[in-house]
């Protein structure tokens, strides 16, 4: 359990977060946020790189800064000795860590589709997916991941994803990374910690939040979703726009109708158009 406690952080003058209270379940936990929300500052403190300014995180009962191998981190961007080949970069994490080589680093090498030669010449999302290898290689218990799927093409978004369910089944405890819309919303989400304004204004399960933004919507749906809903006997309202139906979120049928939508791909992430939700919070 991760326990995060009346944590501010202030860089300079500026206050990036203020009274954040939030306690975080064994599972994946993505946290979400418009740009520039703390998402990556809370991302840094829970990793220990960064110290709050008050308050304290707990993992496990115990002090973030204790922690060594037992975490996995990917920060944004990743950074390297780029006059260094992939499998070197990994050798020598490996090496501090004080372990031996195994073959096993050099599969998850080929799994990710690392290429040979300099880091100097990979591409920013070949950088990528070293990071993700150099983060998970130790087999963290605690795994953080800070916008994990930058630069990624629909092949390495699909190779993280089922790493992050490979890592959940064999060794870690806590998965917590940063989403946003376009990465998907998978059902082995299993908490949802939104930043806004500072702080958190939201942690509840994937089903609790994909609810509390059709409540912020006022219950607006993209009309392309009647046959979800009719198939599934949900009832629902036409909205002014044509475009838009409305489902009501004091019908004791809310819930369901919410699980149905996410069940067949409904992204809360994002608007009907691909785009951030009206709220901007997300």
């Amino acid at each position: 359990m991760i326990e995060i406690a009346d944590m501010d952080k202030r860089i300079g003058r500026s206050w990036i977060l203020r009274d954040v209270n939030t306690v975080l379940q064994p599972g994946l936990t993505v946290i979400v946020g418009t740009n520039g929300s703390g998402k990556s500052t809370l991302i840094r403190c829970m990793a220990g790189l960064w110290r709050p300014t008050r308050g304290e995180i707990r993992l496990n009962d115990k002090p973030v800064g204790r922690f060594g191998p037992e975490m996995g981190v990917l920060l944004d961007p990743p950074s390297f000795y780029e006059h260094l080949t992939a499998r070197e970069m990994l050798a020598y994490y490996v090496h501090l860590a004080g372990r031996k080589w195994k073959n096993e680093y050099e599969e998850l090498l080929l799994r990710f589709g690392v290429p040979e030669g300099r880091i100097r010449g990979f591409s920013r999302g070949q950088k990528q997916r070293l990071g993700i290898v150099c983060s998970v290689w130790n087999q963290p218990k605690i795994w953080i991941l800070d916008e994990p799927f930058t630069g990624l093409d629909a092949r390495g978004v699909d190779a993280l994803w089922k790493e992050v369910d490979r890592a959940l089944r064999t060794h870690a405890e806590h998965v917590v990374m940063v989403l946003h819309a376009a990465y998907g919303f998978p059902q082995t989400i299993r908490q949802v910690v939104r930043i806004a304004n500072h702080t958190v204004d939201f942690s509840g399960s994937r089903l609790e939040f994909a609810e509390r933004v059709l409540v912020e919507r006022n219950g607006k749906i993209d009309a392309k979703w009647v046959d979800v809903l009719t198939r599934n006997h949900v009832p629902f309202q036409e909205g002014e726009n044509p475009t838009e139906i409305i489902l009501s979120p004091e019908s004791e049928m809310f819930s369901y109708a919410v699980e149905c939508l996410l069940n067949a791909g409904f992204q809360p992430l994002a608007d009907e158009t691909g785009h951030y939700a009206r709220s901007d919070t997300f």
